[in-house]
């Protein structure tokens, strides 16, 4: 055993190290430590230490370049580094959660770590793990990436659109900060729907509009967490050949997605997140695969194509090549390598879009990576618009165009796409840009300065085919002065989320710091401050806040200072929708032809209940009177909105404007607009149409809407033109703003709010003008609700009235009085209180009231109250009857007995009683254990309606009594448990000989019991202690063992891994044939009757060497022990230890030890040595010893060297055969 022990702390004391291999890290969740796998083999290294919630790693590679010294793992609770050995060096805190997509990269040379969390950037120097540089942002970070070999990390905005540049040599912010090209926020928002939120930003090279977070050789390539959306956490190798995942039974697996090699798997429950630490790439210094042919290839799906390689440093051949194909969109072959060899593809026949593929060879040195483009069949030559129309762009920002060229039915890579026209004074962009191997280009372009909102048409061309994009420059105030929109108007909030208007101030040019704005939001459905304040700009930016509305609701919100002031109309689109295409705004509208539509088209998408981002929306019309932007993407709300024109008409034309999307789904009424062929002209009045007053009931909608008409000075109907609807009343319009048709009508519906009163609606063509009033009568509604007025929360003494009445109001939804409505009372439970002077029927006030009296029960209560007619409507009083508790005492569990590691039968229960000796109920009781093993179960805690409390007590594995406590009120009562031993489980052939363990017992010898619970409380083994005086004990431990009635004397309690066993002296005085025996395990007592009794019944006792071997348990005459090593000799005199020898003379008393001279047997015994009779010197009990007796003799001169078959026969009975070492005679 010390051997074992030894090993084991040696073993313990071996270093771990990490190999130079890929490291797998499995983060589960909250978890402190994280597990860390051979990516390659899945074998589990090691268990390191973590932050809360970590989910990503960063290694920096060792100078030998086999494996990391520095490890970085990053979570919520900050940074742990551990060193190559994932041992930990401390961690490093910081302020706010590390960004949730790339938290942190690494310096080309392995000197800093940058890392994202909240707003700020910080720069880590890792040669000693310290902050020595924070940058702020000021907004929160989603990302950060380090390009190869830039100097520059890249910080992305939790926007996903705004990027900040950090110069990792100063670890200071040096700009610029870019506001992302619009279709690489498409494109970004469209992987997060397609990958379930793959954790990992591909920001690139700004001007490519990606990072490629460079080729580092230890970042990480790839995280998934299950938080994201995705079903299952996974990680993917650099080369997206080899794939990490966790499987549905809790299994993490190694799957090789090209089937080279086979599948690996091992437990890894509770995983939350994967992430793949890529070893250092180590450079090849022999011969290398060089690509000879066939990259940057345009091909067409279906046809074939080649590559050609090569091994450099002359002709290498016989070697086989590996092929990879990535997106799998074309099939190899794989030959071997013989000096220029090709490898001949095909491109598979459905393609949907043209698309890069990456073609990987390997088998020598380094792969290397051939990139293909496959198009389809029948391509038409087109410029398309990839991303960029339809954007509003603040005066002096940035924006991005993108467009698509196909020429001959290929990309038109390495091709020139230039601005074929733009508005001079309006927006400036660069003159032309190269096309990718895609045939894709991204004009970033700017915004220059506008006074008035000015809609721009930009043209680019690829020389035979033209894209149009049309775009609206927001004004950023004019150069003379006044208060001026900066911020699209109109525009669309979602229910439920802020939007910022922004206004600028100047006079005669110069912007007015400090100025106060008043702000004043036309309905509830928007909520704005009540001012605000400009900026060092002359701009005021007020943040509103869009409310919940039943339906799409359209109102403005007015900004104003002294006499200027300015109006936005805005749309609050209702959320609370089904899946599908929805109108949101901008349906109806009557347009002038050859002008742009005054609102745009808003357009709601949602999949699943969620607002789809960057969801691509197809637009048609139905003829060509109108045109508008033919494809779009959703933003993060999910809205889209459609800037359309009105084309030349002769008449008024109404138009049809369809919308798609990229699911097939189709919007189910589409918008409608009418294109008027002259201006729809200027409205100086307003026409009522329908008579009032308006009536209707409080809550709810008026039955009849407002119908108006806006008609010109000549008192004709003017189309177009926009009307509001207002009042400084309770209500709500929808819309407020409406534009009148055709006909110059316009129609809006009314819901009134709480208060029952009359007033008057305002109706203008301006957000503050009058042109017309109507009046309105709002009614109280029918009985909604029971309203409680007074009473609630009392407390009284029993049989005491309480002191307020209970006093209730019907009303309607709004709470305005229902008068003479029937009610009903009650009491719950009823036993708990009378009530008096009730009032059945409400009075003229809408109130009804009743008294109460409570009885002598204790502790709360409820009286509830109901309409008649509708038992629904209801209220609910809840009070107390104040019981001064006074008495604590016990009911009922105590001195119970109960077995080990069981509960009691029955709770001890404790009850609290005020001076009239009635229950008191709601005070707290705890339980506590005073002394013994045992512990509290099932508390009830404060006392119930009876005034009581109760708990089970469980016994543990420590016997005897114990004590409990309750107490209460500053009072305590005790309860006394006896723990007693598990009942015993006998069967008869459960006792044996000590020895020979045959069954059955021999009076004065030695006996073993094997059972169930029979050695109380003790684990491992308990030698009893030995009394020369007294002998053993014959009660150890509170296990006790009775044979025909007689104590026997106990030897040793042994209880190892549950296997039990009490060694105990047969009394002498036992007789017969069959004995009744007893077993008492503290307290706990089974019998059993039946257990045979032999006298004799030879046992001879047996050692054990330390192989494992058994020989019979003999000594030479000087007393050392007889072994394999120091064997018996032919013609020794030999001392053999046994028991179950039989009947003494003189006989010897039980649980005495041998006298001297010793006691002889009665009977004589024969020994056999292989079968040979051996001569007996004496047959004894043993001298000084208790149940064992001794065998002297002579080993014969026959005996032959060797382990020899020793057996000793007494009255006829032959003990079990047993080995007797003996060697060569001397």
């Amino acid at each position: 055993m010390r051997y074992f022990l030894s090993l084991l702390l040696t073993l313990c004391a071996l270093p771990l190290t990490a190999p130079a291999a890929d490291l797998l890290f499995a983060f589960d969740g909250d978890a402190a430590v994280a597990r860390v796998y051979d990516a390659a083999t899945l074998t589990l290294l090691s268990t390191p230490q973590v932050p809360a919630g970590a989910r990503f790693a960063v290694g920096r590679p060792a100078p030998s370049g086999s494996g990391f010294d520095r490890i970085y793992l990053i979570g919520d609770g900050g940074v742990e580094v551990l060193d190559g050995a994932f041992q930990s060096l401390g961690s490093i805190a910081v302020e706010g959660s590390p960004a949730p997509l790339q938290p942190a990269a690494l310096s080309a040379d392995g000197r800093f770590l940058v890392l994202a969390a909240g707003s700020k950037a910080y720069r880590i120097d890792t040669s000693d793990g310290s902050i020595d540089t924070i940058a702020e942002t000021g907004r929160d970070l989603a990302g950060v990436a380090l390009p190869a070999d830039s100097g520059y990390a890249f910080l992305l905005a939790s926007d996903r659109r705004t990027v900040f540049r950090m110069n990792v040599s100063t670890g200071a912010l040096d700009g610029p900060t870019t506001a992302l090209p619009a279709f690489v926020q498409a494109l970004q928002a469209g992987r997060a729907t397609a990958e379930g939120g793959l954790a990992g930003f591909d920001l690139g090279k700004l001007s490519d509009a990606f990072f490629a977070a460079g080729e580092r050789p230890s970042r990480v390539v790839g995280t998934r967490s299950a938080a994201s959306g995705l079903a299952e956490p996974s990680a993917a190798s650099p080369d997206g050949r080899v794939e990490w995942r966790m499987a549905g039974n809790g299994s993490l697996q190694r799957v090789d997605v090209t089937g080279q090699t086979a599948a690996l798997e091992t437990p890894s429950a509770g995983t939350t997140a994967l992430a793949l630490l890529s070893g250092p790439v180590v450079e090849q210094t022999g011969p290398q695969l060089e690509k000879v042919g066939g990259d940057g290839q345009i091909v067409l799906a279906g046809n074939p194509f080649t590559l050609q390689v090569q091994g450099s440093g002359g002709v290498i051949g016989g070697l086989p090549l590996g092929v990879s194909v990535s997106p799998s969109l074309a099939t190899c072959n794989a030959p071997a390598l013989s000096g220029v060899t090709t490898i001949n593809c095909t491109a598979s026949v459905s393609v949907p879009a043209s698309t890069q593929v990456s073609i990987t060879v390997s088998g020598l040195g380094n792969p290397v990576v051939f990139s293909v483009v496959v198009v389809p069949q029948g391509l038409s030559d087109s410029l398309s618009i990839v991303a960029g129309n339809n954007q509003n762009v603040a005066t002096g920002a940035s924006f991005s165009l993108s467009v698509r060229s196909v020429k001959g039915g290929v990309p038109f890579s390495g091709g020139t796409i230039s601005v074929a026209s733009i508005s001079p004074g309006v927006a400036t962009c660069p003159t032309s840009r190269t096309a990718s191997l895609l045939g894709e280009a991204t004009f970033d372009c700017t915004a220059d300065f506008v006074s008035v909102f000015t809609p721009v048409t930009i043209q680019l061309t690829d020389g035979a085919n033209v894209a149009n994009f049309q775009l609206n420059v927001i004004a950023g105030g004019g150069p003379s002065g006044g208060l001026a929109k900066v911020s699209a108007d109109p525009s669309t909030a979602a229910e439920g989320t802020s939007f910022t208007l922004t206004v600028e101030a100047k006079i005669d040019g110069t912007p007015q710091v400090g100025l106060q704005v008043n702000v004043n939001a036309a309905s509830a459905a928007i909520t704005c401050p009540a001012n605000a304040t400009t900026n060092q700009s002359g701009q005021a930016a007020i943040i509103c806040q869009a409310n919940q509305v039943n339906q799409d609701t359209t109102t403005t919100v007015t900004v104003s200072e002294g006499g200027r002031s300015v109006t936005f109309t805005v749309t609050v689109a209702n959320q609370d929708q089904s899946d599908g295409l929805r109108i949101v705004s901008g349906n109806g509208q009557i347009v002038t032809q050859n002008t742009q539509f005054p609102q745009p088209l808003v357009v709601s998408a949602r999949i699943n209940g969620v607002p789809q981002n960057g969801l691509k929306l197809t637009v048609q019309s139905s003829n060509n009177a109108v045109f508008c932007t033919d494809q779009l993407l959703t933003d993060e709300n999910g809205l889209g909105q459609i800037v359309c024109n009105a084309g030349a008409v002769s008449s008024f034309t109404t138009v049809q404007i369809l919308v798609s999307d990229d699911n097939g789904r189709v919007l189910p009424e589409p918008f409608t607009a009418t294109v008027s062929p002259t201006p729809v002209g200027i409205a100086t009045d307003i026409e009522l149409l329908t008579t009032g007053p308006l009536i209707g009931t409080v809550g709810e909608e008026a039955p009849t809407g407002i119908r108006v008409r806006a008609v010109n000075d000549s008192n004709e109907p003017v189309p177009g033109a926009t009307i509001f609807f207002r009042s400084s009343a309770d209500l709500s319009f929808s819309p407020a703003v409406v534009t009148s048709n055709v006909s110059g009508e316009a129609v809006t519906t009314v819901t009134f709010g709480c208060p029952s009163r009359t007033g008057t609606i305002q109706i203008g063509l301006t957000a503050v003008s009058t042109e017309a009033t109507l009046d309105f009568q709002a009614n109280n509604g029918p009985l909604a609700q029971l309203q409680v007025l007074q009473g609630d929360g009392q407390s009284g003494s029993p049989g005491v009235r309480m002191g307020q009445a209970l006093l209730v109001r019907t009303a309607d939804v709004c709470g305005n009085p229902v008068p003479n409505t029937a009610v009903a009372w009650g009491v719950n439970p009823p036993e708990a209180a009378a009530l008096e002077v009730v009032g059945q029927v409400s009075n003229g006030q809408g109130q009804a009231s009743a008294l109460v009296r409570p009885t002598a029960r204790g502790g709360p209560f409820q009286v509830l109250v109901a309409a008649q007619s509708d038992s629904s409507i209801q209220a609910t009083f809840n009070l107390t009857v104040t019981n001064i508790p006074t008495f604590f005492r016990s009911v009922s569990g105590n001195a119970q007995t109960v077995a080990a590691g069981a509960v009691t039968a029955e709770p001890v229960v404790v009850e609290v009683l005020n001076e009239q000796s009635q229950p008191v109920a709601g005070v707290n009781v705890s339980f506590s254990v005073l002394e013994g093993g045992v512990t509290i179960e099932s508390q009830t805690g404060a006392t119930n309606a009876m005034g009581r409390s109760s708990a089970f007590i469980r016994a543990g594995s420590t016997l005897g009594p114990a004590k409990v406590r309750a107490t209460a009120l500053g009072l305590a009562v005790d309860f006394l448990v006896s723990v007693l031993g598990a009942q015993p489980v006998l069967t008869t052939d459960g006792f044996v000989n000590a020895a020979s363990f045959r069954p059955g017992l021999s009076p004065g010898s030695a006996a073993s019991i094997f059972a169930v619970n029979i050695t109380g409380d003790v684990q491992g083994i308990a030698a009893t202690p030995y009394d020369p005086a007294s002998g053993f004990p014959t009660v150890f431990r509170g296990v006790q063992v009775l044979v025909n009635g007689v104590a026997a004397p106990i030897l040793a309690l042994v209880n190892i891994n549950g296997q039990e066993q009490v060694n105990i002296q047969v009394p002498f005085q036992t007789s017969g044939n069959f004995a009744t025996v007893t077993v008492i395990n503290n307290s706990s007592q089974s019998s059993i009757p039946g257990v045979p009794v032999f006298s004799p019944q030879p046992g001879i006792f047996e050692v054990t060497d330390t192989g494992g071997s058994r020989f019979a348990a003999a000594l030479h005459v000087d007393y050392s022990l007889v072994s394999p090593t120091n064997p018996a000799r032919p013609g020794e005199a030999v001392q053999l230890f046994l028991t179950g020898m039989g009947r003494l003379e003189p006989a010897v008393a039980t649980n005495v030890a041998g006298p001297v001279p010793p006691a002889l047997t009665v009977a004589d015994p024969t020994v056999t040595l292989d079968g040979t009779v051996q001569e007996v010197l004496g047959s004894f009990y043993a001298p000084q010893l208790i149940s064992v007796y001794q065998v002297n003799f002579i080993v014969g001169a026959a005996a032959q060297p060797g382990n020899r078959a020793l057996q000793v026969e007494l009255s006829g009975v032959g003990s079990k055969i047993v080995v007797l070492p003996v060697g060569a005679a001397q």
